[in-house]
């Protein structure tokens, strides 16, 4: 099954922000002001074409909403794949960003390069120095990178009109290529 990719209008940029615990995003959705978010495990009704953002188990559900629940964007950070789901996934036909600790010890960071390589359509950032708790370990390197990607791969705004972060900096944190590890689809040769 593969889902569409929908593009948001300006005014139905909803982003669904899944994980068991709602206090997880608290230090990243100032960055996302000016969009509606929506937080917590239950999904309300939206409208196909939202933004589903997934930390932990809350990726697992939120894979579920790319594959049968109407996204039309996917945001997964530090989760399991659905192993049942793998032909699906990689049928996907929407942009997915993948954001993952390079120490993480719950799901490590090999999940993620096998995810970027099954996926036709993803992104993967890696952040050094970070675990599994990457909304709380490192929320102004996370918010913005969620912004970043949200306005160029969901939105599909040219970089003139996206205006807040941006690759010389992290408003005044260190830069993007300070926090990063690599974009690429292959795995590191050695660790």
């Amino acid at each position: 099954m593969s889902s569409p990719s929908v593009a948001p209008d300006a005014d139905e940029q909803v982003v669904l922000l899944i994980s068991t615990y709602d206090d997880t995003w608290r230090h990243v959705t100032p960055y996302l002001a000016g969009m509606s978010a929506a937080v917590g495990w239950e999904v309300p009704a939206l409208e196909p074409g939202f933004a589903a953002i997934g930390h932990s188990e809350g990726g697992r559900k939120a894979q579920h909403l790319a594959l049968d629940g109407g996204a039309g964007a996917l945001v997964l950070m530090s989760c399991d794949i659905l192993t049942q789901r793998e032909a699906d996934l990689a049928a996907l036909n929407m942009p997915v960003f993948l954001l993952w600790g390079e120490d993480d010890n719950v799901h490590p960071v090999e999940a993620a390069y096998r995810l970027n390589t099954m996926l036709s359509n993803s992104t993967l950032t890696v952040v050094q120095g970070c675990g599994h708790m990457l909304p709380e370990e490192a929320p102004d390197q996370v918010g913005p990178l969620i912004l970043e990607w949200l306005r160029t791969h969901w939105y599909r705004l040219a970089p003139a009109e996206r205006g807040g972060p941006n690759r010389s900096g992290l408003g005044g944190g260190p830069t993007v290529e300070d926090v990063l590890i690599d974009l690429t689809h292959e795995p590191p040769e050695s660790r």
